[in-house]
């Protein structure tokens, strides 16, 4: 056809969908949560399990780096005991109040024009809470929970999952039963490593968590997601790893171990690292012939190279010849404007170059401040790094701040 040359077509967006972890990914580990955590646990297993106090620690790293959760461990050794009363013991007394409101990525996850689901080993009420305490609530389609995965906190491992409700739903709640204690040896997993016998092999767990690639399919196959088109952001190197092996596309949120695709230093970098997530909504551009189409992957450097492409080559044209002065192009992109009464003060003949630039970036109010970094979406306390009374801005530094 005519046109068929003239227009590209609309190119179907890479992802359809974000799977987030909770905990130590929404929130930094700096919170303290993920330490209580863990010294809740062992507790528990002192207090309601019996285990000897000076054993809990080499035993709860033992069940955790081999099961993937201390939960799924102790189970797979032997103990019984009910999931929610130990969800209440470890999580009820975790200090949220060090959660605070997080509205710098509330506005960033509202804004994504994509799917965003949590995906977590904790059970449903931490889960909300956590949520809640960020001011995050109201940005996920759904929550899928330790309580989503195992619906009937079942002690042994089954293949039906013709009661598994998404989210944590109601459904799944009532379907929660209590096992009655049992008598059952318990499976000394230190012994086992301390004297390696190999005919020996270490027990199966009922629970279905991460790490276990069963856990992550079964996930994905609740929420109708496919793996290839989702975005899965993970703290941990192991849960990483495993959603590699099933088709996830991952994100490390404190570091890249081998094989993600993409690492942040923090969540609040998003759109730094992955600008075209913003990008799916919009309608693409109409391309015209000899026109460089800019990759997703582009960084901002180039992708502005390349829009500038065909205004350089009309104005060379307007110029009458392709080889026309890199002086004249730009005087023909750059904007004119009027000639301030300012700049002798500070393109003087004597001046100095990295002085007059700060003076300059001062004048048009450009300078690095905390106010700054908040209007670009960073997380910051804002106040004045002298005084930590006053917003910092240019202004305060230069003549509100007694210190400055």
């Amino acid at each position: 056809m005519e046109y068929d040359n003239r227009y590209s077509l609309t190119q179907r967006p890479k992802y359809d969908c974000l799977l987030f972890d909770l905990d130590d990914t929404l929130y930094p580990k700096s919170s303290g949560l993920a330490r209580e955590c863990g010294k809740n646990i062992r507790d528990y297993m002192v207090e309601k399990l019996g285990v000897e106090r000076e054993k809990v620690v080499e035993l709860s790293n033992l069940l955790y780096e081999n099961y993937g959760t201390t939960m799924a461990g102790l189970r797979a050794v032997g103990y019984d005991f009910d999931y929610d009363e130990y969800h209440s013991f470890v999580h009820g007394r975790l200090p949220y109040e060090n959660l605070k409101p997080d509205p710098s990525l509330k506005s960033l996850l509202q804004t994504l024009p994509l799917r965003k689901i949590i995906f977590t080993n904790a059970d449903r009420v931490h889960a909300v809470k956590a949520l809640s305490k960020l001011g995050l609530e109201d940005c996920f389609e759904g929550i899928i929970c330790f309580e989503t995965l195992n619906p009937t906190h079942k002690n042994i491992v089954s293949d039906d999952e013709d009661d598994i409700e998404f989210l944590g739903s109601t459904a799944a709640a009532s379907a929660t039963t209590t096992d009655a204690p049992r008598s059952r040896q318990i499976f000394n997993i230190i012994d086992h490593f301390a004297h390696p016998n190999n005919g020996a092999t270490l027990p199966k767990t009922p629970v279905v968590c991460k790490p276990q690639e069963s856990a992550i399919e079964r996930a994905l196959k609740i929420a109708e997601i496919d793996p290839q088109r989702t975005l899965f952001f993970e703290d941990s190197v192991r849960n990483i790893q495993a959603g590699k092996c099933v088709g996830l596309n991952t994100i490390g949120t404190s570091q890249r171990p081998k094989g993600a695709d993409y690492a942040l230093e923090s969540i609040h970098n998003i759109k730094q690292a992955i600008p075209e997530l913003w990008e799916t909504g919009r309608k693409s551009e109409v391309s015209y012939p000899g026109q460089l189409l800019c990759p997703q992957n582009c960084n901002w450097t180039w992708r502005n190279l390349l829009r500038l492409r065909p205004k350089v080559m009309s104005i060379q044209g307007l110029l009458g010849s392709p080889c026309s002065s890199i002086q004249g192009i730009c005087n023909e992109l750059r904007v004119r404007r009027d000639k301030v009464a300012w700049d002798r003060l500070v393109w003087h003949p004597g001046h100095i170059p990295k002085e007059s630039v700060l003076s300059w970036m001062a004048v048009l109010d450009r300078l690095p401040t905390k106010s700054r970094f908040i209007s670009f979406g960073m997380v910051v306390d804002g106040l004045c790094v002298l005084c930590y009374s006053e917003q910092e801005t240019r202004d305060h530094l230069f003549f509100d701040c007694g210190f400055s």
